[in-house]
């Protein structure tokens, strides 16, 4: 598996790179492993996975290859990330506010 410092690393020479929107959207929690010559991307979702497949491959594989000085096979996968519970909580209570007001608007 990647060693931490280095996927922050990368993760901070790509933040240099792109605007902060850009940055905390596509790569702020993603992780970098590695298995024998390829360094996977793991994104929480397919979308974020395609994304970053299609319009940062190559800078990946730059700002990679500048910190450890290595060049990887670049794969993507994405992995369900387990939502917090405070956000559940806060999405059934939005659920149930917006359910009474379109109950107070039916009537």
């Amino acid at each position: 598996m990647l060693n931490e410092l280095h996927w922050d690393e990368v993760l901070s020479f790509i933040e240099e790179k792109l605007s902060r929107p850009s940055f905390d959207t596509w790569f702020k929690s993603t992780k970098g492993e590695i298995d024998g010559d390829t360094l996977t991307i793991v994104t929480g979702n397919d979308f974020s996975r395609d994304w970053l497949e299609a319009r940062y491959r190559s800078l990946i594989s730059e700002a990679f290859s500048k910190i450890t000085g290595l060049t990887m096979n670049l794969t993507f996968k994405s992995e369900k990330i387990s939502e917090d519970p405070s956000f559940l909580k806060d999405r059934t209570r939005h659920e149930k506010t917006t359910e009474t007001l379109m109950m107070s608007c039916k009537t």
